[in-house]
């Protein structure tokens, strides 16, 4: 082969393996990957960073795939941290498929290499080389999916120059193996808390302070934004669709991944994993959880007059596969909810033990920091909720009741607990349920809200504390940067400080409280309010006096009201997502301070489902 001969094919298999390169990395940013595996690598390779090699495998830890690849993980952890990289992020997924690629990229080099040997004046070896590098199935499973089964191929290829790429993934997980292990049970079961905790279209966004706060006007939105046409109520616009078909995609796809893993654990023996009976009952709480939020966007409430729109509410699913499930009418969809939480709460018993009033963020195994799992008191305290948004009062009030009686949740009765509450966090008193997550905070937050982006604050939102105010409103001083208009009870301080790493103080977790003890005081007060109104003011006032405002009991009236009731959610659940579908429920106006928007009818608050969704039924 003469020398300009060679320049040339080296030049040309240059060009090949650069574009090959390119093009994987615009994959990789463009596409989000195996869900499942995306959360296992991110979570591998914090744990790598954070532990360390010597810490990584302690205990037990569940990680399938090869140690030296670890590593490779543990640098993308560092790269993230250093660059706050959300998890979300599409370059998240790029740098992921960085090392994949160019081992594809080297086994395409490799072919070159090895057909140069055999065909020196041949333009076939630059062909082979071409095919590797742009073979379909590698750029999916490299680009797409992020995986590293092509460097499986390179010791093949680099221990003999005779032979031909022969490509075998193996490195794939199967379902049985997974779920084989009481690790791989509970890295199922950590990495559907991980999607909730940090897709944009569920808690890490649109189901907390996006979508329903929108709604009850606690923030306005910049036009530009889908939300905007869904809080005009322009149901017809394409943006407007899109945010509906967002929900429901993604609330029934981590309804799918709850329905896969309760295919595989519901059927082991009680006595197969130490805790198989924890993992049982979050999953089924799970389930119902899920279809409790998509019941609420989509679902008229039961106060509706409209008997067609409550025989087809929403379908609730408790399998896995491709069949369609039909609709359920809105009272067995409650009822199904009902008996997943009620055999949840048989399952979680060990929580009695398991949850203390004192806690702190330790994270060393499955059953520590339970607050970061729908636990036995998450589980009476969803009854409460699903039971309080059906009427039936009574029954509420017996598992809010529970909750409380449990004394595991006290209510932050002094300063110096309100004045070391960080802001960004979960409440670590007074949270009975919520997801551990770094995104909730540092990314959808702090983009669109704290930095004056798409979501502003509303004007008036110091008039909804003005309301039967008695006191100095611990909630008002501690929530609001009154200074700037900003809110500020989900945004981490600590980023503020300057900080990029995630990292917290204290016995702090970042990410949202979904359930927090105030609640059923609420739900005891508003079941009493006319049956026993002394009870009912006694438990509104057990809120009242912990957040410093002087108690309904020693004023004027001494007895409290409905109104009462509502004016404290709203300021108790302000950017918490939960006044709206109070509002809902009673079917209300919504209190805007500057005016009101009719919230009297259900096409105010029901979301409608999405055209394509009603297609899919027809197919």
């Amino acid at each position: 082969m003469t020398i300009q001969r060679q320049k040339q094919n080296n030049s040309a298999l240059w060009l090949v393996l650069g574009g090959a390169f390119v093009l994987r990395m615009i994959l990789a940013g463009v596409t989000e990957g195996y869900p499942y595996d995306m959360s296992c690598f991110v979570a591998w390779g914090e744990k790598l960073l954070a532990d360390g090699p010597a810490g990584f495998y302690s205990g037990g830890y569940f990680a399938d795939y090869p140690p030296g690849y670890l590593f490779v993980l543990g640098f993308v952890a560092l790269v993230r941290q250093i660059f706050a990289i959300p998890y979300e992020a599409g370059m998240t997924y790029v740098l992921l498929a960085v090392v994949p690629s160019l081992c594809d990229c080297a086994a395409a080099a490799l072919v070159w290499h090895i057909g140069r040997e055999k065909l020196p004046e041949s333009r076939l070896p630059l062909l082979l080389a071409a095919f590797v590098a742009f073979d379909p199935l590698l750029l999916f499973d490299t680009a797409v999916w992020k995986q590293i089964d092509g460097a499986f191929a390179l010791p093949l290829l680099l221990g003999s120059c005779e032979a031909y790429l022969d490509v075998n993934p193996k490195s794939e997980v199967t379902d049985k193996e997974l779920f084989s292990t009481a690790e791989g049970c509970e890295d199922a079961i950590y990495g559907i808390y991980t999607e909730m905790g940090t897709n944009k279209n569920l808690f890490a966004y649109a189901l907390t302070f996006a979508y329903p706060e929108l709604m009850t006007g606690n923030f306005t939105i910049s036009q530009s934004d889908n939300l905007a046409y869904v809080v005009q109520r322009l149901w017809e616009h394409e943006n407007a669709i899109t945010v509906a078909e967002n929900l429901w995609i993604n609330g029934y796809k981590a309804i799918g991944y709850v329905n896969k893993a309760l295919m595989h654990v519901l059927p082991k023996s009680d006595d197969e994993f130490r805790h198989i009976r924890l993992y049982k009952g979050e999953l089924l709480a799970l389930r119902a959880y899920l279809h409790f939020e998509m019941a609420r966007i989509f679902a008229v409430p039961f106060a509706s007059g409209d008997a067609a729109a409550k025989a087809k509410a929403i379908p609730y699913v408790t399998t896995y596969g491709i069949e369609v499930t039909p609709y359920s009418s809105l009272d067995k969809v409650f009822e199904l909810i009902v008996a997943d939480l009620t055999e949840a709460e048989k399952y979680l018993a060990a929580d009695e033990e398991l949850v203390t009033a004192t806690r702190d963020n330790a994270s060393d195994g499955f059953t520590s920091c339970r607050i970061t799992h729908l636990n036995l008191y998450a589980v009476q305290a969803l009854l409460a909720r699903a039971y309080w948004t059906m009427g039936k009062l009574d029954l509420a009030e017996d598992y809010a009741e529970k909750v409380i009686d449990s004394g595991k949740f006290p209510l932050m009765t002094t300063a110096e607990a309100w004045n070391a509450v960080e802001t960004g966090t979960l409440n670590m008193q007074e949270t009975v349920f919520g997801l551990y997550s770094t995104q909730y905070t540092y990314n959808f937050y702090r983009n669109h809200i704290y930095q004056g982006g798409t979501l502003a604050l509303s004007s008036q939102y110091s008039e909804i504390y003005s309301t039967d105010l008695s006191g100095t409103d611990k909630r008002y001083s501690t929530w609001f940067d009154t200074g700037n208009s900003w809110c500020i009870k989900h945004y981490n301080k600590m980023y503020a400080q300057g900080e990029s790493n995630p990292t917290y103080s204290g016995k702090s977790i970042p990410g949202p409280s979904l359930i927090r003890i105030p609640e059923m005081y609420y739900i005891v007060a508003e079941a009493n309010l006319t049956k026993d109104p002394d009870k009912a003011t006694e438990y509104l006032d057990y809120v009242v006096k912990s957040r410093d405002l002087t108690p309904f009991a020693e004023r004027e009236t001494g007895k409290i009201t409905e109104n009462n009731i509502i004016n404290e959610r709203r300021k108790e659940f302000f950017a918490d997502g939960e006044d709206f579908f109070n509002m809902k429920r009673l079917q209300l106006d919504i209190a805007i301070p500057g005016g009101n928007f009719a919230g009297t009818d259900d096409a105010t608050y029901t979301m409608p489902i999405p055209q394509s969704v009603e297609d899919n039924y027809r197919q």
